[in-house]
């Protein structure tokens, strides 16, 4: 039986942008890389605040929750 995602909305500031990944911030002081395959990013223009949804797995094991 396929396990059922829990996913989560947490905003965060984007600090750089590759191709493959985005290394963010929820507090300014702790970053994490995140992978574009596992996260969804709602932009605002002109602005580098960013909503992203993600696993709750993955936010807590980047220690972001």
């Amino acid at each position: 039986m396929a396990r059922k995602l829990k996913l989560h909305d947490l905003e965060c500031t984007l600090i750089h942008e590759t191709a493959g990944a985005g290394l963010g911030t929820v507090d300014g002081e702790h970053k994490a890389w995140l992978p574009k395959s596992a996260i969804e990013v709602e932009r605002t223009e002109g602005s580098n605040v960013v909503v992203i949804t993600a696993p709750e797995e993955l936010l807590v094991d980047k220690e972001l929750v």
